[in-house]
């Protein structure tokens, strides 16, 4: 049974070329424009997600002030103490990005890099960073030792193995080990980094210097909030010493101020990226609230397509009134003629869906320099990617066709054939439709506006200088004898 629907709206499809060709098109953009969408928030939503330990790691920061300001960077000693004084703290780590050039060589070839990542040995313990050379137990458990990403391997050593060799940052005689040689980093990682390597973070500073990122891993499904109430004695036994030393008061009188607040939160770290309101000047960051709004507006161009293939289905009824009545004459049920134009709509959409791909392929690199990311459709590689397409096309097809289904199935041969005004039924409903169709358009189109407004003021605006006279010397420090490692 499927198939003959199938063969009668294949020809019905053919018989109707431009108003098919009208819907396809109507679809397929409607489609494409939200599974772009749907590909950037996929994105923003799967960031560190990727790692093994994903729903155990957190991040923990300190409280502020009384009006509990909470913030990401900690202080050197927080790592050692918390996984000494809680059994639960399973493995913790140090690190820090930096985003400075620095010049990194190997014999003649000299490039400046600027993704590097600070880090405790116990990084590998943590996240998952696949190691492609080298043991990632000891790739980091001696003093200057560089863990080098493929491309960067690649890019310096070409296809030969660089374990063992030395490269130098900065100065020729600052040399580090390359023990490893690991995946490049996933483009949806907040922890950006060509290289890492180690670093002596017990000299950066106390308990009074929040310079880095402390990660812990807890055991699974156990509750942060357990952890985050025992936090007050910890610091009481950690901070006394430091507060005596900083202020010449004992803690508890420090604390009797309740402007002097100090606490620990955890943050979860798949929280982190999309949480705007931690500063801690990690690449790429991203905001909830975008991700609401984009999902909220490929959602609405959605619906706006399928308005439009119920509109044209709706109006061209007066075509395929007299198809229904002959149906009908001859013997044709309501459900069997809703199936039909079911299966039309379907089909309809499935043709769409296939545009629609097309023009995602030939759209996508445009739209991922326009965003600056690698977006990638995995049609095949992931499980979820066929089955989502298909359900979506259903979903359309149905969504789509269910009225103009049950309008068209309604008309009654009696009607059609003494010149019954068929083709007026539902007008109300069909303008209404358009009516929310266009105020939907309009919505959109007015925030486009309003954000090329915004960054068109944010590109004119004065700011007070020349630009013409400013020049930016990029690693003024090395031309004045005070270059770091």
């Amino acid at each position: 049974m499927l198939r003959n629907y199938l063969k009668i709206a294949f020809r019905n499809i053919k018989k109707h070329k431009i108003y098919s060709l009208i819907n396809i098109l109507g679809l397929a953009v409607g489609m494409a424009v939200c599974i772009l969408i749907y590909l950037w928030v996929h994105n923003e939503l799967s960031f560190d997600k990727y790692h093994e330990k994903a729903e155990q790691i957190y991040r923990v920061g300190p409280v502020v002030e009384a009006s509990k300001i909470k913030l990401s960077w900690s202080p050197p000693p927080l790592a050692a103490a918390l996984k000494n004084d809680f059994p639960e703290v399973l493995q913790a780590t140090r690190l820090i990005s930096s985003s400075y050039s620095r010049l990194v060589g190997y014999k003649d070839k000299k490039f400046l890099e600027n993704k590097r990542l600070y880090a405790d040995p116990t990084i590998f313990k943590v996240f998952t960073i696949p190691f492609l050379k080298g043991n990632s137990k000891t790739a980091l458990s001696n003093p200057r030792s560089v863990v080098l990403t493929e491309k960067i391997a690649k890019k310096y050593f070409g296809d030969k193995n660089p374990v063992g060799e030395s490269i130098y940052i900065q100065d020729p005689e600052n040399l580090f080990q390359v023990t490893g040689i690991v995946h490049n980093c996933p483009f949806n990682s907040n922890l950006q980094y060509d290289y890492i390597t180690t670093a002596d973070f017990d000299e950066w500073g106390g308990w009074g210097s929040h310079c880095l990122f402390t990660y812990i891993v807890l055991p699974p499904d156990y509750s942060p909030a357990r952890l985050e109430s025992k936090f007050p004695d910890f610091i009481k036994r950690n901070l006394g010493e430091y507060i005596q030393l900083e202020y010449g008061k004992s803690i508890d009188e420090f604390f009797k101020n309740k402007d002097n607040l100090y606490e620990f939160w955890l943050q979860p770290i798949k929280d982190i990226h999309l949480n705007a309101n931690i500063n801690d000047t990690l690449p790429n960051k991203g905001n909830m609230s975008y991700v609401y709004i984009f999902s909220i507006i490929a959602i609405f161009i959605l619906i706006i397509a399928c308005i439009n293939f119920i509109n044209l289905s709706t109006a061209k009824s007066v075509n395929r009134a007299n198809e229904i009545g002959l149906r009908k004459m001859i013997g044709s049920s309501k459900a069997s003629i809703i199936r039909q134009f079911l299966a039309e709509s379907i089909l309809l959409s499935f043709i769409s869906m296939l545009f629609a791909i097309v023009i995602i392929e030939i759209l996508k690199p445009y739209y991922n320099n326009l965003i600056d990311k690698k977006l990638i459709l995995e049609y095949f590689e992931n499980p979820i990617i066929l089955p989502g397409l298909i359900g979506v096309t259903l979903l359309v097809g149905i969504v789509a066709g269910i009225y103009p289904a049950f309008y068209l199935s309604s008309f009654q041969p009696a009607d059609i054939f003494n010149g019954g005004n068929v083709g007026f039924k539902g007008k109300n409903l069909r303008s209404g439709l358009v009516i929310f169709q266009f105020t939907i358009s309009i919505i959109i189109l007015l925030g486009i506006f309003m954000v090329f407004k915004q960054t068109k003021f944010v590109q004119d605006t004065k700011l007070g200088f020349n630009q013409n006279q400013i020049l930016v010397l990029h690693r003024a420090n090395t031309a004045l004898g005070n270059d770091l490692d």
